[in-house]
């Protein structure tokens, strides 16, 4: 089922939430909407059956598996104010499905770095809908552990051999002098153990060129690399400000070298980990599982929404008048939106939509 075709009776982003006396709408990046459990009379399930039914939706091995009956037994006496339940103890399978939900929960919640936020459908059936939201930290391990590809800096000098090694103390009196300065930040202003004379010497050429306002790299020309967590190979990637995104690293520094569609991809990955969502959906476990959108794009972000509009819908009248006007003047056209299936389903699909455009 398309993303766009499910529709949820929420008022807003399932991020919406206060924050002190201003309301800044928080992104969350995946979203698992949980059945209503019905009134009337359902199927009754053994415990031995829930085991199995777990054994079938959890991800990641044996021991896992173990992990979530142990978890389901708790959440069954906690609920049913019971001892140990046996294996031929009956319940109904609406109870059930608020006892996965439960342990669904509890499993992310104890995640460090994941924030899990429940709420209501406002409208419709009443739906419970558990938003995920990975911390940067727990962002950063995960885009290294699955080895993501990110922009990289324009700063980057790309194979340049052979420029000047800077000393140890020379590279830290000039690192201090830009962060004095104001053009780094403190995290920058430093010479970390386990850099050697080129690792210093070639973020120090990136910083500098940084904060000298360089000309702008063109999207179309960005390189994508191997992201790794070391923060002295933060210069290397491109820095996207997330501020509207809701986000902040613990030192309250906005800025992130993942899109949002990265983000998307590893809040997703982070949840098969733990669980097989069409194995929920098919046992009547869970509802959907999808990720919310957001109409804001910068030059390196694309939502769906953006996709839409520049490909999938269809012209309106205006449209195509303009369009005609721009061909008979010869200006610039529209951009390509080969750029943001890019930014938003990867170069490999980039590439095949831009094959199967040339022999079209």
């Amino acid at each position: 089922m398309p993303y766009d075709s499910v529709a949820l009776g929420v008022v807003a982003s399932p991020g919406a939430s206060p924050r002190g006396s201003q309301h800044v709408a928080e992104s969350f990046y995946y979203t698992l909407v949980f059945p209503v459990p019905s009134v009337r009379e359902m199927p009754r399930v053994s415990f031995g059956e829930v085991c199995e039914m777990l054994r079938g939706v959890t991800a990641g091995g044996s021991g896992r598996e173990a992990r979530a009956i142990d978890e389901m037994r708790a959440a069954w006496e906690a609920k049913f104010r019971s001892g140990p339940p046996m294996a031929q103890d009956l319940i109904p399978f609406s109870a059930l499905q608020e006892l996965v939900r439960d342990v669904v929960l509890a499993r992310f919640s104890a995640l460090p770095g994941m924030t899990v936020r429940s709420r209501t459908e406002t409208q419709g059936s009443g739906r419970i809908l558990l938003s995920f939201r990975p911390s940067p930290a727990l962002l950063r391990a995960t885009a290294e552990r699955l080895n993501v590809r990110v922009p990289c800096s324009v700063a980057l000098e790309l194979g340049k051999e052979g420029a000047k090694l800077w000393g140890q103390a020379e590279a830290q009196e000039e690192i201090y002098r830009l962060f004095l300065a104001g053009k780094i930040t403190a995290e920058d202003a430093q010479i970390y153990d386990y850099e050697d004379s080129g690792m210093w010497s070639r973020r120090l050429r990136a910083l500098q060129r940084f904060s000298s306002k360089i000309r702008v790299q063109a999207e179309e020309d960005a390189v994508y690399l191997p992201f790794r967590d070391l923060a002295a190979l933060r210069y290397v990637y491109r820095q996207i400000d997330d501020e509207g995104d809701g986000g902040g690293d613990v030192d309250g520094s906005t800025l992130s070298p993942f899109r949002v569609a990265d983000k998307i991809r590893m809040t997703k990955a982070l949840i098969d980990a733990e669980f097989d969502c069409d194995a929920l959906m098919e046992r009547g476990l869970l509802d959907h599982h999808l990720c919310p959108h957001t109409h804001r794009t910068t030059d390196v972000d694309t939502s769906l929404d953006v996709l839409r509009v520049q490909w999938g819908a269809f012209p309106s009248p205006w449209e195509v008048f303009c369009g005609l006007f721009r061909w008979l003047r010869k200006t610039e056209p529209a951009t390509d939106p080969l750029v943001h299936v890019r930014n938003y389903l990867g170069e490999q699909l980039a590439l095949y939509f831009a094959f199967a455009s040339f022999h079209a």
